[in-house]
This record gives structure tokens, sequence and C-alpha cells, in this order.
């Protein structure tokens, strides 16, 4: 997490190793995870701003908001969450996230104080209370409660407060217009929804355990009581007409993010060179700043000189391959996967080959966390399933 050129921590960017200094080798392990996971809200935040300032101190500090606000969330989330299967450690346990976790905070406290004068802190403050208040309604809420419109809101509401808060520090810097937030919150939010929907899914058993808001149960209705086991549920669940409902439902917001993200480009003042340098910037912030994975370790140095030489190539073929692959493991599908290798295929190989090492690499670290598509969520689903005793 250091600055490859001189082997000091970028400007603008807190030591996100100190968060885990100190601390039992378990819960280093779930910081680091934390921090990887909050990093790729903090790109899209990097990248935003970045575009509008040209300036790296300062998007940075915006960007790291984000990721110390998820990392505290998370280990607070933690404390919540396994406390219930604790019992003689329960005290240290709650104390070690907890206490983590707030000095996380202070650490957001630091960041938004250094933002520039021009930069509206109280647009991400607000962010910072609907995340508690989101946390509370949680609680306070029930599957049986709730019609199949207000389960989407509220798997919605989940979600998409990621995406707002990355990009709240953008609104908060007023460099852009309410449209173009817009379509930015529309992508990011949207993104996070359907990861949130494909996490239910392979959720389904602890949910059914936990009365907990799941969109899979809330698209079966009917009681779970009413099948002999949890299992006699899910197979009903998986032979019913819910996993085309629910692919329908992320179709659906794919197409909402791919026509937001044109949109955004369409009203853009940045050319394609100049938007592909500043994601450029933000991965390598990213990489070097703040993921605790080495880029070697998912992309070895041979496939990234294979990486460079295809898109180096003459023969346009192996261009298009490498860079249809990377869409395709997007977390999230496109409708015209060809216009989009068309439309990036133009950039210099010498900037696009970076850009793609990245995004094998940021691929990699997500499949290891999580699942990304319906399909392999509803496969993992079936497979435990059947693997329960």
């Amino acid at each position: 997490m250091q600055d490859s050129t001189d082997g000091t921590y970028m400007q603008g960017t807190p030591d996100f190793s100190s968060f885990s200094r100190d601390v039992p080798l378990a819960l280093r392990a779930d910081i680091e995870k934390y921090v990887n996971q909050g990093g790729l809200l903090g790109v899209f935040t990097y990248f935003l701003t970045y575009l509008e300032t040209g300036e790296e101190d300062v998007a940075a500090t915006a960007a790291s908001i984000p990721i110390c606000l998820f990392v505290m969330s998370s280990l607070h989330d933690d404390a919540i969450d396994e406390a219930v299967e604790r019992d003689a450690d329960l005290k240290q346990f709650l104390n070690q996230r907890t206490t983590v976790g707030d000095v996380v905070f202070t650490h957001v406290v630091d960041l938004a104080d250094d933002l520039p004068a021009a930069f509206d802190v109280g647009a991400v403050t607000e962010q910072f209370r609907e995340i508690g208040a989101g946390q509370l309604r949680e609680e306070e809420i029930t599957s049986a409660d709730l019609t199949v419109e207000q389960a989407v809101a509220r798997v919605e509401e989940r979600g998409s407060v990621w995406g707002e808060l990355a990009v709240s520090p953008v609104e908060a810097s007023g460099y852009y217009s309410a449209a173009q937030l817009d379509r930015v919150y529309t992508f990011t939010a949207n993104l996070l929804f359907v990861l949130t929907v494909i996490d239910d899914v392979e959720d389904v058993p602890e949910d059914v355990e936990n009365d907990v808001v799941n969109i899979p149960l809330i698209f079966q209705q009917g009681d779970p009581a009413d099948h002999a086991s949890t299992e006699a549920l899910i197979d009903s669940l998986l032979d019913s007409s819910v996993p085309q409902r629910l692919d329908d439902l992320i179709a659906e917001r794919e197409s909402e993010m791919e026509a937001a993200a044109r949109e955004f480009y369409a009203h853009s003042r940045h050319a394609k060179p100049d938007l592909l340098d500043a994601w450029n910037r933000a991965l390598a912030w990213y990489s070097e700043s703040v993921c605790t994975v080495p880029v070697e370790e998912n992309v070895p140095a041979e496939r990234r000189r294979e990486v460079h030489e295809n898109l180096a190539d003459e023969d346009a073929a192996n261009s298009r391959y490498l860079l249809e692959k990377v869409i395709t493991d997007f977390p999230a599908r496109f409708g015209s996967r060809e216009e989009f290798v068309t439309f990036v295929d133009t950039l210099p190989a010498t900037s696009l080959a970076p850009a793609v090492v990245m995004m094998l690499h940021i691929e990699a670290l997500v499949d290891s966390v999580m699942t990304t598509t319906l399909d392999d969520a509803l496969a993992n689903l079936r497979a435990n399933t059947t693997a329960t005793p």
C-alpha cells in the first residue's frame, strides 16, 4: 500500500495498514479484506474526482472516505452479526471490532477536514447518517411485513447506500451538474443492487432462519414454515419461476446501468483518452496505496506481458478477444459487448494495457470474496443444500 515511485504513502491517502497493526491475526485478515472491498468504492470516487480536478491528492483524499466508512461499518456489523455465536470471548470480540471501527472513523474526520474549502462536506456527512439510519431500519423489518415491491425497495436501499457514499464526495466537490450526478448515482446504485440480489440468493438458508428480508424468499411467497425443511424450501424455490424473475429483475437494472453510462459519456466534456487516463490513475492508486494483494498474485508477469503484446498486435482479433474477456468478467452484463470493444479498441495499447491488467486483477479479487453472477449463485445454493447432511 505504498507509492511505487518513492516508497512513501501517497499524499492524501491514510496508511490503511495502520488499521490492522497490533490486532489479532483473524481481525487483521478481516480488516484487510474490508480495505480491499471498500477500496473498489474508492476507485469510482477517485476516477470522478480526478477527472474534474486533475489533482491526485484531492482525488486520493476524497476516495479514502468511503473506504474508511466501509471498513468501520463492516467491523461494527461483525460485532452485531457474530456476537450471537460467541460465548466466553464475547466481550473481547465486541471490544476489538467496535474499538478498531471507531479508530478508523477518526480518519474520516481528518480526511473531511483535508478536503479543499470548496467541498461541501455536509453532502458526505449526510451519507454517514444514512448508513446508521438504514441499519436501524433493518432491525425493525421482517420479510413477513413486506410486499414484493417493498422488499425490492428495501434491498435497493441496502445496496445503493454504498454507491451513494462513493459518489457523495464527488457531489461535494461541486464540479458535476445534477444531471451528471444522477447518471453516476444510477450506475453505482444499480451495480450494488445487482450484487446485493445475487448475495441474497446465496444467503437464503441463513435468512430463512433469521427472518431477514430476502428477495428470492419474497418472490417465492408463502410461509417458509409450510415446507418440511429449509432444504425443501430451497428445492421448491429453485424449481419455481423465481430464478427467471430474478434474472429479469437483474437484467432491468443492468439495462439502467448501461443507459446511465452512455448518457454520462455523451454529456461529458472529456474525450476517451482523458477518461482512460483518469481510470488508470484511479486503478494505480488502488493498487499502490490501498489493496493488500499484489497485482502479480492475480496477474503474473507472463500474463501481463501477454496483455501488452496482444493489445499491441496488428491482428485485431487478439486484442478484441482480450477486451471481450474483461467485459464478460465484469460483475454486470451489458447489452452490446461488440460496441464496447470497438469503443475502447481505438485507444493506444500503451494506455489500454495497464487498465486491462488492473481490471483482471480486480475481477480476480472480487471473485475470491463474492459471487457475481446469478447462475453461479443459484448453482452454489443448490450445491450447498445438497451437501447439507
